[in-house]
Formats: structure tokens, C-alpha cells, sequence
């Protein structure tokens, strides 16, 4: 019986979504070698195509990838876009090369290599997080740290889908008092809701739960924000925050900023 043949493959781009990248495990089982920051380790992340070489549409859906990541570079891609760790030093939004199926147009693999160079310019970042966080002796490290530079390793390590979720539950509350969002707050926002679109994607669940909790507030926040309760500013900045994590539809979202005299 013949071989499966290989599937023909395209160069592509695809987005890395933030604090998707990690380990697949420790030790012989988890190839996991933290003696140098160029070192590779099996990882898992979760890419988004958004381009292909040929110019032909690729399949938008998130898929999970397995690569062998440096050190280094596996840190940039989990802190780029997130809101914990070094994420100022580094792109709000992360492309690497990866190849497409040019059939099914599904990502096949990250190219490794490539994505390596092309973000060279961020390895002294990625290369010192590890190095305070999971690198020989960190521990000693940390202990003659700046204050709060261990802490926000080990908050950045340890932030998974409760922390993401609890943030998102806060955001627009309408118990507060109407205030002033900053930009920084803003992009904070934006972040976390690109953070939680793709964890709740592969947890049908969890999508659901915080979905019903959006379309019991939405016409809420819509009555709070035609009355003055809350500032359009907050009203706008809670309503980007559902529909970035994808929870509410942009035809209920319309038909809330209507109802909040916003349209």
C-alpha cells in the first residue's frame, strides 16, 4: 500500500496569540532544557493564519502548533500581546512565517528558523525574563532583584484562564462611579480580550457562561449609559471588550449602542 503522500506546502504569516506559547512537559518526555537561552524546548502555541504566499484565502481558524522553541524566543511569543512580564518591551501584536497546506489551508508547522530572525531584535528581552525566571540558579537571581521584578515572572508564568476571565468580569462594571479611561488602561483591555477570544474558542463551556453573563448586562450597561450612570467612554470601551473576546455578536452589540443613544 503506498505512503501517505506529504501535503504540498506555501510559506504563510500567521498571528501568535498572546500567552498561548509553553512547555508540553519537563524532563527526557518534555525535552525541556533550560541550560541556555538558545536551547530548544517542545512547545505548544496557538497561531491564527492570516496570509499565504500564493495569495489564495487560508483557514482562519486558531490551531494548536508543536515546535521546538529557544528559550528565548518561546518567552517572547507568550509575553508579546499579554499584559504581565516584559510585554512593554515587546510588539502589542505578533506575525511569524509558518507553513499552510495548500490544500486545506490550514497552518502545518511554524517555521522556527525564520520566526528566530525575525524577532532576533527582542531576544535580550526574552533571554532575561528566562533568565529570572526559569534558567539555572534563577531563584538566586531573583533574590538580588529589583523588588517586583520576580513577582511579575511568576505572575506571568502562573496568569491562566481564571485570572483572564476575572479581569474581563470587571471591566465596565456598572456599580462604579463614571472615571476616565486611560489609553493605557484601554490597550490593557484590548489585550486581555484578545487574551480570553482564543481560550474561550477551545472551551465551549467557559464561552458559554461568560457569554450569558454579556447579554444579561448588555441592555444595563445600554440604560446606564443613556441615563449618565456610567460615561459613554466606559459604555464604549465595555462593549469593545465583548465584542474583541467574541462573546457577543456585532449585530447585538449594534442593537445595544443604539439603545444607549450611541448610534
Amino acid at each position: 500500500m503506498p505512503g501517505r503522500r506529504a501535503p504540498e506546502l506555501v510559506a504563510g504569516r500567521a498571528f501568535v496569540v498572546p500567552a498561548s506559547t509553553g512547555n508540553v512537559g519537563h524532563g527526557e518526555d518534555g525535552n525541556f532544557n533550560n541550560f541556555h537561552a538558545n536551547a530548544r524546548v517542545r512547545s505548544t502555541t496557538v497561531l491564527v493564519a492570516t496570509s499565504a504566499q500564493d495569495g489564495r484565502p487560508v483557514d482562519p481558524a486558531s490551531k494548536r502548533v508543536t515546535a521546538a522553541l529557544p528559550n528565548w524566543l518561546r518567552f517572547v511569543m507568550y509575553y508579546a500581546g499579554n499584559n504581565h512580564g516584559p510585554w512593554e518591551k515587546l510588539p502589542a501584536r505578533l506575525d511569524v512565517p509558518v507553513w499552510i497546506d495548500a490544500g486545506t489551508r490550514q497552518i502545518v508547522s511554524l517555521d522556527v528558523d525564520r520566526a528566530a530572525s525575525e524577532l532576533a531584535v527582542h531576544r535580550e528581552v526574552g533571554r532575561r525574563e528566562w533568565l529570572e525566571t526559569e534558567a539555572p540558579l534563577s531563584d538566586v537571581r531573583a533574590l538580588f532583584a529589583l523588588p517586583g521584578v520576580a513577582a511579575r515572572g511568576v505572575r506571568g508564568a502562573v496568569s491562566g484562564f481564571r485570572e483572564i476571565l476575572g479581569e474581563i468580569r470587571h471591566l465596565g462594571d456598572s456599580t462604579s462611579p463614571p472615571r476616565t479611561i486611560t489609553p493605557e488602561e484601554l490597550e490593557a483591555r484590548r489585550r486581555t480580550a484578545v487574551i480570553l477570544r482564543y481560550r474561550l474558542e477551545r472551551s465551549p463551556k467557559d464561552y458559554a457562561r461568560v457569554r450569558e453573563s454579556a447579554l444579561q448586562a448588555g441592555p444595563m450597561m445600554a440604560a446606564n449609559a443613556r441615563g449618565g450612570s456610567i460615561s459613554a467612554q466606559e459604555f464604549d470601551a465595555w462593549l469593545s471588550d465583548q465584542e474583541l473576546s467574541g462573546v457577543v455578536t456585532p449585530d447585538e452589540a449594534l442593537r445595544w449602542r443604539r439603545d444607549a443613544g450611541r448610534e
